[in-house]
């Protein structure tokens, strides 16, 4: 019997569909297709079917949160089976006990390896069938060049190495981290994790470019003019002017003139569609057009996956197999019989650049199917990240955007201005994008370039309708939307060369499916918050970066490890060197355990001013019920304060209206009463009963 397992339905389904239509008869039964006329089947994981055991399954004392249980270093690492996925799982692992050979039809990457290859037993025949796309021409040609499984164990143990590798800092520095900060104050868990961490350093690092930027005022001159029917505004050519009476000057010097041309400096201009959309570039697009979150526009094209209009959207790559090239022009005339888009696409003549067989990875590029939807029917996000990718697609059919740019020196004889006009040549694949903006670098455009219809001139005057003179500052770096922080984990660099050469090619920390999950952990663990479209580092986050290991920070970290996967991936080390090497990183940090100090700033005490709040909890031993409350960290203080929900409950004295409500007990009768932080000055003085209907 022969089997084979893919990574996901869709692609069991192409299979069984690309054998049927060469004479097999496979049938769909509840967890597999058959072929009724040879024993051979397909079936499918969901992804990954096992996951990496909690550290209580390894030993019982690592299921409570302690400093003396770490580092937790298990001898030998184990699965289970996920308990959504059961039910697959077993007819999975009952398929192949009955096999004689099985196909691992994994994605063709280190994840899509080891996903099928953690299910298989060590006494089975096992191939190796590498799809990266779905169409017949691209089955063919991996059924031709099937290989022997055996050849993709160094690829199996990478994969196998990076889980455990994410396991050991994951679970241990996620522990150590929270438990030392709830020795100051906090009561969150502070995840930790090899992704994670560098990627709040980005934030962090841009909130502290933001906090210690110095403005510095300067002026602009601008001398406005009217050419060929449009309003140009000319700019002045010098050093930044600081000096407010200088700017004056030249523009008192500067009235009732005009300006000459003196050189017109051309460049032409032609932009090609030469990429589609990954996740990530899509992701991008979708926070600066629509506003959309990673997670967002992640779950809404897997909706639009799951019904067939797009294709894998959890893509890094931009490209598209050659073979399906044959298959554009019935799709272009399907697209503009349905009229999805204001204006037609033209049919694909010469082979666009995108259907490049090198450059297609695991996945190809996400771009619509032939299974076309009715856009009445679907949400706004759906219809509009549907239409976005179909206008990608659509693009690379369109001639190129021709333009040309002019940059224009003018003169009145003392002082030079410029400005910059573009006369458009094709509008090209722009026109889909009319009432979209094109560039990605739109908001840095000048605010003096202009498009005109006729070329300007050397030679010719031009009569200057007014001059301004226009304040302006210098600003701080923008803070992070989702979108520009994916881009900036897909960018990033390292400290050396070597370094952003592995991060080059591994396009970044994390991978365009775990980003949208990693950004949204940060915000749900309280070390990032969202303000509108931007995110800005909570003193939590700050914190933790401020004692986390600055190597851990680093994408360099990364970097390292994958320069140790590659060497363990091509024979020439074994997995536990890299093993240790974590550990004995591990216990480096371990041991900082009674000199590493974290304090939770975010409630400075009212009472003495120098030290925080900390929440406390206490059992009633006579209600048995938990009691929450906050006292200063400062020894010489202890003031103690009523907490809900993890905050101080503060209340401010109903009698000045200044100071705020403390904690006293009766020395005689022993009874708490609460009297006003401003006293002797005030006197106000609250039962324990009116101080409760206060708190509410």
């Amino acid at each position: 019997m022969d089997l084979y397992i893919t990574e996901k339905p869709s692609v069991a389904e192409a299979l069984a569909k690309y054998f049927n239509s060469t004479g097999a008869n496979f049938k769909k039964e509840k967890n597999c297709y058959k072929d009724t006329k040879k024993d051979i089947f397909i079936t499918w994981a969901v992804g990954h079917l096992l996951y990496q055991n909690p550290p209580e399954a390894y030993n019982p004392e690592w299921k409570n949160w302690k400093l003396d249980t770490l580092p937790m270093i298990p001898t030998i690492f184990k699965k289970t089976p996920y308990a959504a996925k059961k039910e697959q799982y077993k007819a999975v692992i009952s398929l192949i006990k009955d096999a004689t050979t099985i196909i691992n039809v994994g994605d063709p990457d280190r994840e899509g390896q080891v996903l099928i290859d953690e299910l298989l037993p060590a006494n089975k025949k096992v191939k190796r069938l590498l799809l990266n796309a779905l169409d017949e021409t691209s089955i063919r040609k991996a059924l031709d060049d099937i290989k022997d499984n055996k050849a993709f164990a160094g690829l199996s143990a990478a994969g196998d190495c990076r889980s455990e590798i994410d396991w050991l800092l994951g679970m241990n520095l996620t522990r150590f981290f929270s438990l030392k900060a709830r020795e100051g104050g906090y009561t969150t868990v502070m995840s930790v994790g090899r992704v994670k961490a560098p990627t709040l350093a980005l934030i962090v690092n841009r909130e502290a470019e933001i906090t210690g930027f110095k403005t510095q005022k300067y002026y602009n001159i601008f001398a406005h003019l009217k050419i060929n029917g449009a309003t140009v505004k000319a700019s002045f050519v010098g050093d930044r002017i600081t000096d407010k009476s200088e700017a004056e000057k030249i523009v008192t010097a500067s009235k009732s003139s005009e300006l000459k041309v003196t050189d017109v400096f051309k460049k032409s201009n032609k932009q090609e569609i030469k990429e589609l959309y990954s996740l990530d570039t899509l992701q991008i697009d979708a926070d600066k057009y629509f506003g959309l979150s990673a997670d967002d526009t992640l779950k809404t094209i897997q909706k639009l996956y799951e019904s067939k209009y797009l294709s894998y959207p959890r893509s890094d790559c931009k490209y598209l197999p050659t073979s399906q090239f044959t298959d554009s022009p019935n799709l272009v005339i399907a697209f503009n019989e349905a009229q999805l888009l204001d204006i037609k696409i033209p049919l694909p003549n010469l082979r666009p650049p995108v259907f490049n067989d090198a450059k297609v990875s695991a996945h190809h590029a996400i771009v619509p199917t032939g299974k076309i939807p009715d856009l009445s029917t679907l949400s706004k996000n759906e219809k509009d990240l549907y239409l976005l990718v179909l206008k990608k697609y659509a693009s690379i059919f369109f001639p190129v955007y021709e333009y040309e740019s002019h940059k224009v020196i003018l003169t009145n004889g003392k002082y030079d201005f410029t400005f910059t006009t573009k006369i458009t040549v094709n509008s090209g694949w722009t026109a889909l994008y009319k009432n979209m903006p094109v560039s990605d670098d739109a908001e840095h455009e000048q605010d003096n370039e202009v498009e005109i219809s006729t070329a300007v001139k050397a030679g010719t005057a031009y009569r200057v309708e007014t001059f301004e003179l226009k304040d302006a500052e210098t600003k701080p770096p923008k803070r992070y939307t989702e979108g520009s922080l994916i881009k900036a984990m897909n960018n990033i660099k390292g400290d050396t060369k070597e370094s952003n050469d592995i991060l080059s090619k591994i396009k970044g920390i994390g991978t365009p499916a775990t980003r949208a999950t990693i950004i949204k952990e940060l915000i749900a663990g309280e070390q990032l918050s969202k303000k509108g479209k931007t995110l800005i580092p909570t003193e939590k986050g700050k914190n933790l970066i401020a004692i986390l290991p600055e190597i851990i920070t680093k994408a360099d970290y990364t970097a390292n490890m994958e320069i140790l996967l590659d060497q363990l991936e091509a024979g020439k080390i074994p997995k536990q060197k890299i093993i240790t090497e974590v550990t004995d990183f591990l216990n480096t940090i371990i041991k900082q355990k009674d000199s590493l100090k974290i304090v939770n700033k975010d409630f400075p005490c009212p009472t003495c001013r120098k030290g925080f709040l900390m929440i406390k909890y206490y059992k009633d031993p006579g209600t048995n019920t938990v009691i929450e409350y906050a006292k200063c960290n400062n020894a010489e203080c202890n003031q103690i304060t009523p907490a809900k929900n993890n905050k101080p409950k503060i209340i401010t004295c109903p009698g000045c209206k200044k100071g705020f409500m403390i904690s006293k007990k009766n020395s005689k009768t022993k009874n708490i009463f609460y009297a006003c932080s401003c006293y002797p000055d005030c006197k106000t003085v609250l039962s324990e009963d009116d101080f409760n209907k206060k708190r509410g």
